[in-house]
């Protein structure tokens, strides 16, 4: 009971006082190399990071164009998942998440719920949407992006890089076939 008190002592105190809170980024955090329209399935590029997709991604958003919405937000994360398996510091892989609420929030007062909506309407695992991007990202094969956006915003950056961040002897285009099974859950 004590330290409930104790707990709720401090926070009382913490959200009274005027806190002065300071954010570091490193240079090229969470950064995109591309500026994106809000483009369709039919146009990624293998060069096209989550950070570009997010671009577009906002975009889609803004204008309300859902369907294309909900394949950006697959594609970005299908693409993060691949880049955390690639980059050793782990603290950077929340990048991905981050990247997908600052797009929602950039997007306005409506970004959540369309993007709610566009994922309600990509559909699951097994959906005709879900089979098509399957289908896609396999003939694509993986990802040719830096992941320069996720090494620099993880804990290592400022900390000191050990070599260029990422996992020795990594193999893309296993990890990209463990990636769209696993994860995304193609057959």
């Amino acid at each position: 009971m004590i330290r409930l008190i104790a707990v709720l002592t401090l926070w009382a105190g913490c959200a009274s006082a005027q806190m002065n809170i300071t954010n570091y980024e490193k240079e090229g955090s969470l950064k995109p190399f591309h500026h994106l329209k809000c483009i369709g399935p039919e146009d990624y590029r293998p060069e096209y990071s989550p950070a570009d997709l997010a671009t577009g991604l906002v975009e889609c958003l803004k204008r309300n164009k859902l369907s294309k919405a909900g394949d950006l937000v697959v594609e970005l994360q299908v693409r993060g998942q691949f880049d955390m398996e690639r980059v050793k510091d782990r603290s950077a892989h929340q990048g991905v998440q981050v990247l997908l609420m600052s797009a929602i929030s950039e997007a306005g007062a409506r970004g959540q719920s369309r993007a709610e909506k566009a994922m309600g309407q990509f559909g699951g695992v097994g959906s005709p949407r879900h089979d098509a991007a399957c289908k896609r990202m396999k003939a694509a094969g993986p990802p040719q992006h830096s992941p320069s956006y996720m090494v620099q915003h993880g804990m290592a950056a400022f900390t000191g890089l050990d070599g260029d961040g990422l996992v020795a002897g990594f193999n893309p285009e296993k990890t990209w076939r463990e990636t769209l099974s696993g994860f995304f859950g193609c057959s």
